[in-house]
Protein backbone atom coordinates (compact mmCIF):
# COMPACT_ATOMS: atom_id res chain seq x y z
CA UNK A 1 0.00 0.00 0.00
CA UNK A 2 1.30 3.50 -0.90
CA UNK A 3 1.21 6.49 1.02
CA UNK A 4 -2.38 6.06 2.14
CA UNK A 5 -2.18 9.26 5.46
CA UNK A 6 -1.42 11.39 2.24
CA UNK A 7 -4.71 10.70 1.09
CA UNK A 8 -6.52 10.81 4.48
CA UNK A 9 -4.78 14.03 5.44
CA UNK A 10 -0.96 13.52 5.99
CA UNK A 11 -1.00 11.63 9.47
CA UNK A 12 1.77 9.86 10.58
CA UNK A 13 4.47 8.07 8.81
CA UNK A 14 4.92 6.72 5.33
CA UNK A 15 2.41 3.30 5.35
CA UNK A 16 -0.43 2.31 7.38
CA UNK A 17 -2.41 -1.04 7.67
CA UNK A 18 -6.25 -0.62 8.38
CA UNK A 19 -8.22 -2.56 9.43
CA UNK A 20 -11.51 -3.47 9.68
CA UNK A 21 -14.25 -3.17 12.18
CA UNK A 22 -17.76 -4.79 12.01
CA UNK A 23 -20.85 -6.63 13.93
CA UNK A 24 -22.49 -8.62 11.69
CA UNK A 25 -25.27 -8.34 13.76
CA UNK A 26 -27.98 -10.80 12.40
CA UNK A 27 -25.81 -12.15 9.89
CA UNK A 28 -25.74 -15.19 11.75
CA UNK A 29 -27.51 -19.40 11.88
CA UNK A 30 -29.72 -20.17 15.39
CA UNK A 31 -27.81 -23.20 15.43
CA UNK A 32 -24.27 -21.63 15.40
CA UNK A 33 -23.89 -21.89 19.18
CA UNK A 34 -23.10 -17.84 19.24
CA UNK A 35 -25.90 -16.05 21.53
CA UNK A 36 -28.96 -14.90 19.49
CA UNK A 37 -28.71 -12.69 16.43
CA UNK A 38 -29.59 -9.13 16.55
CA UNK A 39 -31.03 -6.63 14.86
CA UNK A 40 -32.81 -3.40 14.61
CA UNK A 41 -36.16 -5.05 14.17
CA UNK A 42 -36.57 -9.31 14.08
CA UNK A 43 -36.64 -9.13 10.35
CA UNK A 44 -35.40 -12.14 8.90
CA UNK A 45 -31.79 -12.52 7.27
CA UNK A 46 -32.29 -14.70 4.17
CA UNK A 47 -28.89 -15.61 3.24
CA UNK A 48 -28.46 -16.99 7.02
CA UNK A 49 -32.08 -17.44 7.83
CA UNK A 50 -32.45 -16.47 10.90
CA UNK A 51 -34.54 -14.25 13.24
CA UNK A 52 -32.71 -11.50 15.00
CA UNK A 53 -33.60 -10.59 18.23
CA UNK A 54 -35.02 -6.90 18.35
CA UNK A 55 -32.15 -4.79 19.92
CA UNK A 56 -33.43 -3.42 23.52
CA UNK A 57 -31.32 0.07 24.90
CA UNK A 58 -28.94 -1.73 26.89
CA UNK A 59 -27.89 -3.82 23.76
CA UNK A 60 -27.38 -0.44 21.83
CA UNK A 61 -25.29 1.04 24.91
CA UNK A 62 -23.22 -2.76 25.26
CA UNK A 63 -22.32 -3.06 21.43
CA UNK A 64 -21.55 0.97 20.95
CA UNK A 65 -18.57 0.39 23.47
CA UNK A 66 -17.72 -2.66 21.96
CA UNK A 67 -17.24 -1.02 18.69
CA UNK A 68 -14.64 1.68 20.45
CA UNK A 69 -13.35 -1.00 22.57
CA UNK A 70 -12.11 -3.21 19.04
CA UNK A 71 -11.24 0.25 17.60
CA UNK A 72 -8.88 0.83 20.45
CA UNK A 73 -7.81 -2.58 20.12
CA UNK A 74 -6.67 -2.45 17.22
CA UNK A 75 -4.67 0.82 17.75
CA UNK A 76 -2.39 -0.72 21.02
CA UNK A 77 -1.86 -3.90 18.56
CA UNK A 78 -0.07 -1.48 16.17
CA UNK A 79 -2.52 -0.51 13.13
CA UNK A 80 -2.65 2.78 11.70
CA UNK A 81 -6.37 2.54 11.39
CA UNK A 82 -9.13 1.06 11.07
CA UNK A 83 -12.20 0.88 8.65
CA UNK A 84 -16.03 0.64 10.23
CA UNK A 85 -18.69 -1.92 7.95
CA UNK A 86 -21.93 0.12 7.22
CA UNK A 87 -22.41 -1.57 4.24
CA UNK A 88 -23.56 -5.40 3.18
CA UNK A 89 -26.57 -6.20 6.12
CA UNK A 90 -23.85 -5.15 9.02
CA UNK A 91 -25.57 -3.92 12.05
CA UNK A 92 -24.91 -0.24 11.15
CA UNK A 93 -26.35 -0.11 7.94
CA UNK A 94 -29.60 -2.29 9.50
CA UNK A 95 -30.54 0.64 10.98
CA UNK A 96 -29.92 2.90 8.10
CA UNK A 97 -32.49 0.76 5.22
CA UNK A 98 -36.18 0.62 5.85
CA UNK A 99 -36.12 -3.16 5.07
CA UNK A 100 -34.37 -3.90 8.21
CA UNK A 101 -35.76 -0.84 10.39
CA UNK A 102 -39.18 -0.66 11.55
CA UNK A 103 -38.70 1.10 15.13
CA UNK A 104 -40.80 3.62 16.26
CA UNK A 105 -38.16 4.85 18.89
CA UNK A 106 -35.76 7.19 18.32
CA UNK A 107 -33.75 4.96 16.40
CA UNK A 108 -36.07 4.29 13.76
CA UNK A 109 -38.54 6.49 11.53
CA UNK A 110 -36.77 9.51 9.76
CA UNK A 111 -33.49 9.28 8.22
CA UNK A 112 -32.41 11.36 11.43
CA UNK A 113 -33.19 8.57 13.88
CA UNK A 114 -31.99 5.99 11.48
CA UNK A 115 -28.29 7.78 11.58
CA UNK A 116 -27.95 8.18 15.34
CA UNK A 117 -26.86 4.44 16.19
CA UNK A 118 -23.90 5.32 13.16
CA UNK A 119 -23.49 8.93 14.87
CA UNK A 120 -22.95 7.19 18.50
CA UNK A 121 -20.49 4.29 17.18
CA UNK A 122 -18.31 6.69 15.37
CA UNK A 123 -18.36 8.97 18.18
CA UNK A 124 -17.18 5.87 20.63
CA UNK A 125 -14.76 5.44 18.33
CA UNK A 126 -12.96 7.95 17.48
CA UNK A 127 -13.45 8.99 21.56
CA UNK A 128 -11.23 5.82 21.79
CA UNK A 129 -8.71 5.99 19.06
CA UNK A 130 -8.31 9.76 19.56
CA UNK A 131 -7.64 12.07 16.37
CA UNK A 132 -4.39 11.53 15.06
CA UNK A 133 -5.71 7.64 14.03
CA UNK A 134 -7.28 6.84 10.41
CA UNK A 135 -10.75 6.19 10.91
CA UNK A 136 -12.99 5.60 8.06
CA UNK A 137 -16.40 3.44 7.13
CA UNK A 138 -17.52 1.24 4.75
CA UNK A 139 -21.15 2.52 3.19
CA UNK A 140 -23.82 1.77 0.50
CA UNK A 141 -23.76 4.06 -2.43
CA UNK A 142 -27.15 2.08 -3.82
CA UNK A 143 -28.17 -1.03 -2.19
CA UNK A 144 -29.96 -1.52 -5.95
CA UNK A 145 -32.88 -3.53 -3.86
CA UNK A 146 -36.44 -3.18 -3.93
CA UNK A 147 -37.63 -1.37 -0.64
CA UNK A 148 -33.52 -0.46 0.24
CA UNK A 149 -31.60 2.21 -0.01
CA UNK A 150 -31.73 4.55 -3.02
CA UNK A 151 -28.88 6.42 -4.49
CA UNK A 152 -30.27 9.58 -2.89
CA UNK A 153 -30.67 8.04 0.19
CA UNK A 154 -27.41 7.04 0.26
CA UNK A 155 -25.41 10.30 -0.65
CA UNK A 156 -27.57 12.11 2.04
CA UNK A 157 -26.28 9.10 4.71
CA UNK A 158 -22.17 9.79 3.22
CA UNK A 159 -22.97 13.50 3.41
CA UNK A 160 -24.32 13.71 6.93
CA UNK A 161 -21.77 10.86 8.53
CA UNK A 162 -18.89 13.51 6.57
CA UNK A 163 -20.24 16.06 7.96
CA UNK A 164 -19.49 14.80 11.67
CA UNK A 165 -15.41 15.60 11.24
CA UNK A 166 -15.08 12.36 12.70
CA UNK A 167 -14.09 10.45 9.40
CA UNK A 168 -10.99 10.45 6.94
CA UNK A 169 -12.60 8.56 4.56
CA UNK A 170 -15.21 6.70 3.51
CA UNK A 171 -15.40 3.61 0.82
CA UNK A 172 -18.60 3.49 -1.85
CA UNK A 173 -19.81 0.52 -2.55
CA UNK A 174 -22.70 -0.93 -4.47
CA UNK A 175 -25.40 -3.85 -3.29
CA UNK A 176 -26.51 -5.15 -0.29
CA UNK A 177 -26.21 -8.47 1.62
CA UNK A 178 -30.13 -9.03 2.54
CA UNK A 179 -29.91 -12.15 0.38
CA UNK A 180 -27.13 -14.00 -1.50
CA UNK A 181 -28.03 -12.83 -4.92
CA UNK A 182 -27.58 -9.39 -3.37
CA UNK A 183 -24.39 -10.27 -2.21
CA UNK A 184 -22.92 -11.07 -5.35
CA UNK A 185 -23.49 -7.49 -6.22
CA UNK A 186 -21.28 -6.71 -3.19
CA UNK A 187 -18.66 -9.11 -4.13
CA UNK A 188 -19.03 -9.39 -8.47
CA UNK A 189 -17.72 -12.48 -9.62
CA UNK A 190 -16.22 -13.43 -12.92
CA UNK A 191 -18.23 -12.93 -16.21
CA UNK A 192 -19.26 -9.28 -14.55
CA UNK A 193 -17.48 -5.90 -15.51
CA UNK A 194 -15.01 -4.65 -14.06
CA UNK A 195 -15.38 -1.68 -12.57
CA UNK A 196 -19.41 -1.59 -13.52
CA UNK A 197 -20.41 0.41 -9.92
CA UNK A 198 -17.70 3.40 -10.09
CA UNK A 199 -20.54 5.47 -10.74
CA UNK A 200 -21.95 4.92 -7.19
CA UNK A 201 -18.83 6.07 -5.87
CA UNK A 202 -18.09 9.13 -8.10
CA UNK A 203 -21.73 9.67 -7.54
CA UNK A 204 -20.83 10.46 -3.23
CA UNK A 205 -17.45 11.41 -3.89
CA UNK A 206 -18.93 15.03 -5.60
CA UNK A 207 -20.70 15.43 -2.38
CA UNK A 208 -18.28 14.76 0.12
CA UNK A 209 -15.61 16.62 0.81
CA UNK A 210 -13.56 13.86 1.68
CA UNK A 211 -11.60 10.90 -0.11
CA UNK A 212 -13.63 8.51 -1.58
CA UNK A 213 -12.79 4.64 -2.12
CA UNK A 214 -14.09 1.83 -4.16
CA UNK A 215 -13.75 -1.71 -4.19
CA UNK A 216 -15.85 -4.97 -6.48
CA UNK A 217 -13.98 -6.08 -9.28
CA UNK A 218 -10.86 -3.87 -9.17
CA UNK A 219 -9.30 -6.62 -10.63
CA UNK A 220 -6.49 -5.33 -12.66
CA UNK A 221 -4.23 -2.24 -12.86
CA UNK A 222 -5.85 -0.91 -15.90
CA UNK A 223 -9.10 -1.02 -13.96
CA UNK A 224 -7.63 1.14 -11.31
CA UNK A 225 -6.10 3.62 -13.40
CA UNK A 226 -9.25 4.48 -15.10
CA UNK A 227 -11.23 4.68 -11.40
CA UNK A 228 -8.51 7.34 -10.55
CA UNK A 229 -7.92 8.61 -13.45
CA UNK A 230 -11.77 9.19 -14.34
CA UNK A 231 -12.16 10.83 -11.25
CA UNK A 232 -14.38 8.16 -9.62
CA UNK A 233 -12.22 7.65 -6.52
CA UNK A 234 -9.03 8.84 -4.38
CA UNK A 235 -7.99 5.27 -4.11
CA UNK A 236 -9.86 1.80 -5.11
CA UNK A 237 -9.52 -1.61 -3.11
CA UNK A 238 -8.40 -4.60 -4.65
CA UNK A 239 -8.63 -7.13 -2.11
CA UNK A 240 -9.22 -10.44 -4.22
CA UNK A 241 -6.83 -9.40 -7.11
CA UNK A 242 -3.97 -9.03 -3.84
CA UNK A 243 -5.24 -12.73 -3.26
CA UNK A 244 -4.42 -13.88 -6.08
CA UNK A 245 -1.01 -11.62 -6.29
CA UNK A 246 0.24 -10.14 -3.37
CA UNK A 247 2.90 -8.83 -4.87
CA UNK A 248 1.10 -6.08 -7.13
CA UNK A 249 2.91 -3.13 -5.59
CA UNK A 250 6.46 -4.40 -5.63
CA UNK A 251 5.61 -6.01 -9.29
CA UNK A 252 4.37 -2.37 -10.33
CA UNK A 253 7.57 -0.61 -9.20
CA UNK A 254 10.00 -2.79 -10.48
CA UNK A 255 8.59 -2.40 -13.92
CA UNK A 256 7.00 -6.06 -14.34
CA UNK A 257 3.39 -5.33 -14.68
CA UNK A 258 3.20 -7.72 -16.98
CA UNK A 259 4.09 -10.84 -14.37
CA UNK A 260 1.29 -10.22 -12.16
CA UNK A 261 -0.80 -13.22 -11.89
CA UNK A 262 -4.40 -11.80 -12.84
CA UNK A 263 -7.52 -12.19 -10.92
CA UNK A 264 -10.29 -14.08 -12.48
CA UNK A 265 -12.76 -13.65 -10.06
CA UNK A 266 -13.70 -16.99 -9.39
CA UNK A 267 -14.31 -16.03 -6.07
CA UNK A 268 -12.83 -18.90 -4.51
CA UNK A 269 -11.19 -16.89 -1.52
CA UNK A 270 -14.80 -16.22 -0.88
CA UNK A 271 -16.59 -20.09 -0.78
CA UNK A 272 -14.91 -21.25 2.11
CA UNK A 273 -14.02 -20.57 5.42
CA UNK A 274 -9.89 -20.55 4.77
CA UNK A 275 -8.81 -17.94 2.33
CA UNK A 276 -7.60 -20.05 -0.46
CA UNK A 277 -7.35 -18.96 -4.06
CA UNK A 278 -7.76 -20.78 -7.24
CA UNK A 279 -4.94 -19.39 -9.17
CA UNK A 280 -2.76 -19.51 -6.35
CA UNK A 281 -2.00 -22.61 -4.42
CA UNK A 282 0.35 -20.81 -2.31
CA UNK A 283 -2.51 -18.31 -0.81
CA UNK A 284 -4.03 -19.46 2.60
CA UNK A 285 -1.14 -22.51 2.41
CA UNK A 286 2.33 -19.89 3.16
CA UNK A 287 3.44 -22.01 5.81
CA UNK A 288 4.03 -24.83 3.83
CA UNK A 289 4.06 -23.20 0.01
CA UNK A 290 5.71 -19.81 0.11
CA UNK A 291 4.64 -17.26 -1.90
CA UNK A 292 8.01 -16.24 -3.28
CA UNK A 293 10.05 -19.53 -4.49
CA UNK A 294 13.74 -19.77 -3.31
CA UNK A 295 16.21 -21.19 -4.84
CA UNK A 296 16.91 -24.76 -4.64
CA UNK A 297 20.28 -26.19 -3.49
CA UNK A 298 21.26 -28.30 -6.38
CA UNK A 299 20.24 -27.53 -10.17
CA UNK A 300 18.41 -30.28 -11.85
CA UNK A 301 16.87 -31.60 -15.04
CA UNK A 302 13.25 -31.79 -14.47
CA UNK A 303 10.23 -33.09 -17.10
CA UNK A 304 6.82 -32.07 -16.35
CA UNK A 305 4.28 -34.19 -17.97
CA UNK A 306 1.27 -32.30 -18.92
CA UNK A 307 0.40 -28.70 -19.84
CA UNK A 308 -2.45 -27.94 -17.71
CA UNK A 309 -2.87 -25.56 -15.01
CA UNK A 310 -1.41 -28.26 -12.52
CA UNK A 311 1.52 -29.14 -15.12
CA UNK A 312 2.45 -25.20 -15.79
CA UNK A 313 2.08 -24.29 -12.12
CA UNK A 314 4.73 -27.62 -11.65
CA UNK A 315 7.31 -26.06 -14.17
CA UNK A 316 6.96 -22.65 -13.21
CA UNK A 317 7.79 -23.41 -9.62
CA UNK A 318 10.78 -25.71 -10.55
CA UNK A 319 12.05 -22.93 -13.03
CA UNK A 320 12.05 -20.41 -10.53
CA UNK A 321 13.98 -22.51 -8.27
CA UNK A 322 16.84 -22.96 -10.87
CA UNK A 323 16.20 -26.13 -12.43
CA UNK A 324 15.91 -27.12 -15.98
CA UNK A 325 13.02 -27.81 -17.21
CA UNK A 326 11.23 -29.37 -20.14
CA UNK A 327 7.02 -29.64 -20.17
CA UNK A 328 5.26 -32.06 -22.37
CA UNK A 329 2.19 -31.75 -23.83
CA UNK A 330 0.26 -34.38 -26.02
CA UNK A 331 -2.32 -31.86 -27.35
CA UNK A 332 -1.39 -29.04 -29.37
CA UNK A 333 -1.71 -25.55 -27.16
CA UNK A 334 -1.07 -25.56 -24.04
CA UNK A 335 -3.96 -25.16 -21.18
CA UNK A 336 -5.53 -28.55 -20.20
CA UNK A 337 -9.69 -28.84 -19.21
CA UNK A 338 -9.23 -24.85 -18.12
CA UNK A 339 -9.42 -25.14 -22.21
CA UNK A 340 -13.62 -26.26 -22.28
CA UNK A 341 -13.66 -23.88 -18.48
CA UNK A 342 -13.43 -20.85 -20.00
CA UNK A 343 -14.82 -21.55 -23.47
CA UNK A 344 -18.30 -19.89 -22.74
CA UNK A 345 -18.43 -15.97 -22.62
CA UNK A 346 -19.37 -15.78 -19.09
CA UNK A 347 -15.90 -18.39 -17.67
CA UNK A 348 -13.54 -16.53 -20.52
CA UNK A 349 -11.54 -14.67 -18.05
CA UNK A 350 -10.16 -17.96 -16.76
CA UNK A 351 -8.46 -18.66 -19.68
CA UNK A 352 -6.11 -16.02 -17.51
CA UNK A 353 -4.56 -18.73 -15.72
CA UNK A 354 -3.24 -20.29 -18.50
CA UNK A 355 -2.19 -17.54 -20.56
CA UNK A 356 -0.61 -16.37 -17.45
CA UNK A 357 1.25 -19.63 -16.78
CA UNK A 358 2.37 -19.99 -20.07
CA UNK A 359 3.94 -16.42 -19.93
CA UNK A 360 5.75 -17.08 -16.91
CA UNK A 361 7.33 -20.60 -17.94
CA UNK A 362 8.35 -19.01 -20.92
CA UNK A 363 10.08 -15.98 -19.26
CA UNK A 364 11.62 -18.44 -17.10
CA UNK A 365 13.15 -20.29 -19.66
CA UNK A 366 11.09 -23.76 -19.75
CA UNK A 367 11.51 -25.65 -22.66
CA UNK A 368 7.70 -26.94 -23.91
CA UNK A 369 6.80 -29.61 -26.78
CA UNK A 370 3.40 -29.70 -28.04
CA UNK A 371 2.55 -32.64 -29.63
CA UNK A 372 3.95 -34.76 -27.49
CA UNK A 373 2.77 -37.98 -26.23
CA UNK A 374 4.98 -38.50 -22.73
CA UNK A 375 5.32 -42.25 -22.06
CA UNK A 376 7.96 -44.15 -20.95
CA UNK A 377 10.53 -43.62 -23.29
CA UNK A 378 9.99 -40.26 -24.60
CA UNK A 379 10.05 -39.08 -20.39
CA UNK A 380 13.47 -40.75 -20.08
CA UNK A 381 14.47 -38.50 -23.24
CA UNK A 382 14.56 -35.36 -21.74
CA UNK A 383 15.54 -36.72 -18.19
CA UNK A 384 18.49 -34.79 -19.21
CA UNK A 385 17.89 -33.06 -22.01
CA UNK A 386 19.68 -30.93 -25.00
CA UNK A 387 18.05 -28.53 -27.27
CA UNK A 388 17.15 -31.30 -29.47
CA UNK A 389 15.85 -33.52 -26.78
CA UNK A 390 17.41 -36.42 -28.20
CA UNK A 391 18.93 -39.56 -26.47
CA UNK A 392 22.04 -42.02 -27.07
CA UNK A 393 22.01 -45.74 -27.58
CA UNK A 394 25.29 -47.50 -26.83
CA UNK A 395 24.94 -51.10 -28.15
CA UNK A 396 27.39 -53.95 -28.00
CA UNK A 397 26.77 -55.37 -31.65
CA UNK A 398 28.99 -58.00 -32.57
CA UNK A 399 31.35 -57.63 -29.71
CA UNK A 400 31.95 -53.50 -31.39
CA UNK A 401 30.85 -51.08 -29.24
CA UNK A 402 28.45 -48.98 -31.41
CA UNK A 403 26.53 -45.27 -30.88
CA UNK A 404 23.61 -43.92 -31.67
CA UNK A 405 21.67 -40.81 -30.89
CA UNK A 406 17.16 -41.20 -31.28
CA UNK A 407 15.55 -38.30 -31.49
CA UNK A 408 12.68 -37.84 -29.44
CA UNK A 409 9.86 -37.90 -31.88
CA UNK A 410 11.66 -41.29 -32.60
CA UNK A 411 10.88 -42.42 -29.12
CA UNK A 412 7.47 -41.37 -29.19
CA UNK A 413 6.88 -43.50 -32.56
CA UNK A 414 8.30 -46.44 -30.74
CA UNK A 415 6.08 -46.24 -27.49
CA UNK A 416 3.35 -46.00 -29.65
CA UNK A 417 4.25 -49.03 -31.36
CA UNK A 418 4.42 -50.74 -27.84
CA UNK A 419 1.10 -49.58 -26.85
CA UNK A 420 -0.46 -51.33 -30.30
CA UNK A 421 0.88 -54.40 -29.33
CA UNK A 422 -0.38 -54.32 -25.99
CA UNK A 423 -3.96 -53.04 -27.10
CA UNK A 424 -3.93 -56.00 -29.73
CA UNK A 425 -3.77 -58.73 -26.94
CA UNK A 426 -7.11 -60.07 -25.33
CA UNK A 427 -7.06 -59.04 -21.08
CA UNK A 428 -6.08 -62.81 -20.40
CA UNK A 429 -2.89 -62.46 -22.67
CA UNK A 430 -1.55 -58.58 -21.45
CA UNK A 431 -0.27 -60.61 -18.57
CA UNK A 432 1.21 -63.37 -20.43
CA UNK A 433 4.98 -64.39 -21.03
CA UNK A 434 4.00 -64.17 -24.69
CA UNK A 435 2.60 -60.96 -24.36
CA UNK A 436 5.56 -59.93 -22.62
CA UNK A 437 8.19 -61.45 -25.35
CA UNK A 438 6.17 -59.63 -28.15
CA UNK A 439 6.72 -56.05 -26.45
CA UNK A 440 10.00 -57.08 -25.97
CA UNK A 441 11.04 -58.42 -29.56
CA UNK A 442 9.31 -54.92 -30.55
CA UNK A 443 11.91 -52.92 -28.48
CA UNK A 444 14.51 -54.91 -29.60
CA UNK A 445 13.49 -54.76 -33.21
CA UNK A 446 13.12 -51.47 -33.04
CA UNK A 447 16.34 -50.24 -31.64
CA UNK A 448 18.30 -52.78 -33.81
CA UNK A 449 16.49 -51.40 -36.88
CA UNK A 450 17.32 -47.80 -34.83
CA UNK A 451 21.64 -48.93 -35.31
CA UNK A 452 21.34 -50.61 -38.70
CA UNK A 453 19.53 -47.80 -40.19
CA UNK A 454 22.60 -45.51 -39.32
CA UNK A 455 25.11 -47.54 -41.06
CA UNK A 456 27.13 -48.31 -37.84
CA UNK A 457 26.27 -51.61 -37.08
CA UNK A 458 25.05 -55.10 -38.96
CA UNK A 459 24.35 -57.76 -36.48
CA UNK A 460 22.45 -59.25 -33.32
CA UNK A 461 22.54 -56.80 -30.38
CA UNK A 462 24.41 -58.18 -27.45
CA UNK A 463 23.97 -55.89 -24.92
CA UNK A 464 22.20 -52.23 -24.32
CA UNK A 465 22.93 -49.47 -22.08
CA UNK A 466 20.98 -45.74 -22.78
CA UNK A 467 21.76 -42.63 -21.38
CA UNK A 468 21.33 -39.13 -21.91
CA UNK A 469 23.17 -37.47 -24.47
Amino acid sequence: MGDVRATVGGKGPERQAVTPTWAAARSATSTSGCPPALGPSPVRERAHRSFPKEIEHFDIDRIVKAYGAAARRAREGGLDGIEIAAMAGHLIDQFWSPRTNHRTDEFGGTLENRLRFGHMVLEEVRKEVGDDFVVGMRVPGDEGAAGGLTPADCVGIATAMARTGKLDFLSVIYGSGNTDRELADVIPVYGRPLGAHLPVAAAIRKEVGIPVFHAARIADLPTARHAIDGGYADMVGMTRAHIADPHIVAKLLAGQEERIRPCVGATYCASRVETFCLHNPATGREAVIPQLVSPAPTTKRVVVVGGGPAGLEAARVCAARGHHVALLEAADRLGGQMIPAARTPRHAEKAGIIHWLAQETKHLGVTVRLNCLAELLSALAVVQFQDDLALQHEAVVDGRRRVHTVGLQWLVSLTDRLRDTLATASPGERGSTTCHSAVEQVLGHALAACAVHAGQARGHIQSLRLKAQ
